[in-house]
């Protein structure tokens, strides 16, 4: 790779990732994860537990694990639980035959405690994601911890622009970019700790915070609506069900609200990402850079309507899957990491469709709301949505009272909060406990 001034520049003088306040490490390994871990609807609610305390004094047998996963930007709801009973002792005791230690429980210290973490081996972009307070890191799910909690959102956001992606391909090789589904490279903590980190003042800090936020927020909500989250409520928002009369309307509000806040997240993700262009002065050619190495951001293509002849061209696009748009876009313009590598911020095919389109999210998504299209995938999703919530409510897993209005828990607002071992959809009694008679 050759790289602009400005991103020279930013090797030269900004601090790097791992000075001072930042530390990337590695979490535990198990060596047995068949013994070790669990789904987390394979256990009792009231075995899991969030901090060291609950291991060793309340008999909590089980602590969520991050352990890297799909890409996911911001946000990441763990599903998988790891044996932790008086602070591990099972798996720092784990040894062979031979007296051997077989496990390799490591910087034990980080466990707990609210950090960013990511997917160290994937052949997708890099993806950091908030972790709350209460989870345990491992060798392929690693940590990134600040001494300063408060920079905790400003890193993620500054980790998750474009810049630092860029920063990221020129420190790596590019062999894999002919597939979507290539080999899978290593973002290891000694690349992670050299990337180039700018100094923030305290509005700067305070404005990347409150955008991260609102795009964590959007994201919790959006998965408020799988039934396998810990956020789980209800597979549709409420405004949606009180608006609708039959499941194809309810499908069709359900979409189009879902494509609605993706074009929101891209919006804010572009906001930050200018003020992060910024704090690294970024030049003419850098922002050429920037888009040779991991593509345009969906925000900088143009936000005039769509022509009639675009509209035709949208819907057959709609219809398509996203390794066929892929394809499509491979025998057009060749292979570029920026389209067989995931690098979205908010949706892959809605910002592959922006992409060959050369639209704004905000201008595609109005389009397909003008043009009333739905998928029946779509349909058939929401009818099995709605069936499963409903057989769920009659074994008396699920609250049906929350379709008119949340009765139970409140979905968790507070990014500090940790991830609820019960989610707020479930039925249960007064104490939060699964309750064990009719609710009134």
């Amino acid at each position: 790779y050759s790289a602009s001034a400005s991103f020279r520049s930013a090797f030269r003088r900004k601090k790097k990732c791992g000075g001072g306040k930042r530390k990337a490490r590695q979490g535990s390994i198990t060596s047995d994860n068949f013994r070790f871990l669990r789904l987390s609807w394979e256990v009792l609610p009231e075995t899991v537990g969030c901090s060291l305390k609950d291991t060793t004094e309340r008999n909590k047998r089980w602590v969520l694990f991050a352990k890297g996963g799909e890409y996911s930007p911001y946000f990441q709801d763990l599903h998988l639980l790891v044996e932790w009973a008086n602070n591990g002792q099972e798996i720092r005791n784990f040894v062979d035959a031979d007296g051997s230690l077989k496990s390799r429980p490591q910087n034990l210290e980080y466990n707990f405690i609210p950090a960013l973490t990511y997917s160290e081996r994937t052949a997708s972009g890099f993806s950091p994601r908030w972790c709350p307070p209460g989870c345990i890191y491992s060798q392929v799910g690693p940590i990134l911890a600040l001494s300063d909690s408060r920079y905790l959102l400003s890193t993620l956001a500054i980790l998750m622009s474009r810049v630092s992606a860029s920063f990221i391909e020129m420190m790596s090789e590019s062999a894999d970019a002919i597939t979507s589904f290539g080999a899978a490279r290593h973002y290891t903590q000694g690349l992670i700790e050299s990337l180039p980190i700018p100094a923030l003042k305290e509005e700067e800090r305070a404005f990347l915070d409150s955008h991260t936020k609102v795009i964590w927020a959007i994201l919790r909500d959006l998965d408020a609506t799988e039934e396998t989250s810990r956020y789980f409520l209800t597979p549709f928002t409420l405004p949606a069900l009180s608006a609708s009369s039959s499941i194809r309307e309810l499908s069709v509000l359900a979409v189009r609200s879902r494509e609605a806040l993706l074009a929101k997240i891209a919006a804010i993700s572009w906001q930050m990402e200018e003020c992060i262009r910024n704090l690294y002065t970024i030049d003419e050619q850098g922002q050429l850079d920037i888009s040779q190495n991991v593509g345009l951001h969906p925000e900088q293509h143009p936000s005039t309507p769509l022509t009639a002849t675009e509209r035709n061209e949208l819907q057959r696009l709609y219809l398509l899957s996203t390794e066929e748009i892929i394809q499509e876009e491979i025998a057009k313009s060749g292979a570029s990491r920026a389209i067989t590598k995931k690098y979205f911020v908010a949706d892959r095919k809605l910002e592959l469709i922006c992409a060959h389109l050369k639209r704004t999210p905000a201008a595609v998504v109005s389009a397909l709301a003008d043009m009333g299209l739905v998928r029946s995938q779509d349909l058939n999703e929401s009818a099995r949505a709605m069936a499963s919530f409903y057989l769920g409510c009659v074994f008396g897993r699920w609250d049906v009272r929350n379709l008119i209005g949340t009765v139970g828990a409140p979905i968790p607002s507070n990014m500090m909060e940790p991830i609820p071992p019960r989610s707020p959809g479930m039925l249960c009694g007064n104490d939060r406990q699964p309750a064990n008679g009719t609710p009134p």
